[in-house]
């Protein structure tokens, strides 16, 4: 939802910058909407945990299959990566003949941050199979308008790297399986850069979590889930500005080292009564937010070249934050579309796929 809100924000609204009244209000509506990068580093530290922590047990276990995991991973990632790529490039190319050349979709310099300059040579053949195995900003742009994207890439590597790392050292692994596994950590990390590889260590944070807890009476504190949450807001205000890749790694490491804090203290806390609205609530943000991520993007942009057009972003006004909140609605109801087709199924798609890969669920 932050990641929604942040590409809605710069598609509809005025660059604070260029705004002449600059009330509190406006502030912290331009703050908490320009926290999507944030957002992606709590993500990949919630992978982290949820992941790393079952890679964790199948080895602890001793149920460790690379056939499993990896079946489990890609269902649950192509289920919704597929149609989300069809789907995307559909609406990339109904934008593209709706608004031209002169268009978002032609370069418009307004939305430079955010859209291609041309959307045309970033919707091939080429670009959509990098995509679909994951080597967007690697050896291929992301797909047309869908720059959310990035982090997929990002976060289909850790799952690669994870187990590798666990195998180096894992006690009951031999001494040559020790060897080709950090032989091909070392290869994935060169082939990915340091761009990818440099954040790997953030999705690290929710494993170690996962697979060392910190002791309740360290960590349990209920005062640390108001404390916490604060205190990454403060480093999201105040850390100066990132000049560059590690600078921003640096950043993302403080962050998802808080964000590591507050998911340890969650899951040492003591298990409470939820208000069934909240617990409902969670649930279908939770089960609908990958197809949300996914999916959002390109219809967003095509909202916006159809309202805004060749015009200027938006003042906030209370009118246009209807308008705004209008097409949020449209967006969320879209993807909520994409998500009953596809990813609410993923159990009776992994009931097909499972038997033919020769796989018990």
């Amino acid at each position: 939802m932050v990641v929604l809100l942040g590409h809605w924000r710069y598609l509809f609204f005025r660059d604070f910058e260029s705004l002449h009244q600059r009330g509190i209000f406006l502030k912290a509506f331009y703050f908490l909407t320009g926290l999507g990068h944030q957002a992606v580093v709590v993500f990949f530290v919630l992978s982290g945990f949820f992941v790393g922590g079952s890679v964790n047990r199948s080895f602890r276990l001793g149920r460790w299959s690379w056939r499993k995991y990896l079946l489990d991973r890609l269902t649950r990632l192509y289920l919704v990566l597929g149609p989300a790529l069809v789907l995307g490039c559909l609406l990339d190319l109904l934008g593209s003949r709706l608004g031209g050349s002169n268009s978002i979709y032609g370069g418009i310099s307004e939305f430079s941050a955010l859209i291609p300059t041309s959307v045309s040579p970033d919707l091939t053949p080429t670009v959509f199979a990098g995509n679909l195995a994951f080597l967007q900003t690697i050896t291929v742009p992301t797909l047309g308008t869908n720059g959310a994207l990035w982090s997929l890439a990002n976060e289909f590597w850790y799952y690669i790297l994870f187990p590798l790392l666990c195998l180096v050292l894992y006690k009951r692994s031999s001494a040559l399986l020790r060897c080709v596994s950090a032989a091909l950590m070392g290869l994935v990390v060169f082939f990915i850069g340091m761009r990818i590889a440099a954040f790997f260590p953030v999705w690290l944070i929710g494993a170690l979590i996962a697979v060392k807890p910190i002791s309740s009476r360290l960590i349990g504190a209920r005062g640390l889930s108001f404390v916490l949450p604060i205190a990454f807001l403060a480093a999201c205000l105040f850390l100066p500005k990132p000049t560059g890749l590690w600078t921003l790694a640096a950043h993302d490491l403080l962050l998802g080292a808080i964000t590591g804090l507050f998911v340890a203290n969650l899951a040492s806390a003591e298990e409470q009564e939820v208000r069934p609205l909240i617990r409902k609530l969670s649930h279908a943000l939770s089960s609908t937010s990958y197809t949300l991520y996914l999916v959002h993007l390109p219809f967003a942009v095509l909202l916006a070249s159809l309202v805004i057009g060749t015009g200027k972003r938006w003042v906030p006004s209370p009118l246009s934050f209807v308008w705004g909140f209008l097409i949020i609605g449209l967006v969320a109801a879209y993807a909520g579309v994409v998500w009953w087709l596809f990813e609410r199924n993923l159990n009776k798609f992994r009931s097909v796929v499972y038997p033919l890969a020769g796989q018990s669920k």
